[in-house]
């Protein structure tokens, strides 16, 4: 039997919140959905999940999500955030997703015992890999402000 890795209920959590409001956006879509479709189907679907989780976990942030012009500009960043997220393949896109959402939340320190660093590298440094190069300006222009920066190159 292998070993549990510390989080890896949360990281179930995590998944399941995602698939399960991704297949609902993807059953309410009126149309079939083109590659480009999905794809922003998937980072808006990450961003409204991690912005849940995040707004469970901080009434600071909770509070200032009620009002709206902070939370139309909070969407956008965190949109901005997972769209990198977007192009993994959707087979892992939850796995991925759900790594990812764990380390925004983990502190620091106890980060190299909890978080699956060699998965997250190996998923965004394919997808910037892979990526055209519109989109790799665009990963390299914001990724100072993301967790994933070090982890795409």
């Amino acid at each position: 039997m292998t070993e549990e890795r510390k989080g890896d209920d949360v990281r179930r959590t995590f998944m399941e919140n995602y698939e399960d409001a991704f297949n609902l956006a993807k059953s309410e879509a009126s149309a079939e959905l083109s590659e480009e479709g999905e794809r922003n189907l998937r980072a808006e679907t990450m961003a409204y999940v991690a912005i849940g989780i995040r707004e469970d976990l901080d009434p600071q942030l909770m509070a200032k999500l009620k009002e709206p012009e902070f939370l139309d500009d909070y969407m956008e960043y965190v949109s901005a955030e997972f769209k990198i997220l977007s192009f993994v393949p959707s087979a892992q896109a939850a796995l991925v997703f759900s790594e990812y959402l764990l380390l925004s939340i983990t502190d620091p320190f106890d980060a190299e015992e909890i978080i699956n660093f060699d998965l997250l590298r190996e998923h965004l440094s394919e997808v910037y890999k892979n990526a055209s190069s519109d989109d790799q300006d665009y990963f390299h222009e914001i990724c100072r402000l993301f967790p994933w920066r070090h982890l795409m190159y």
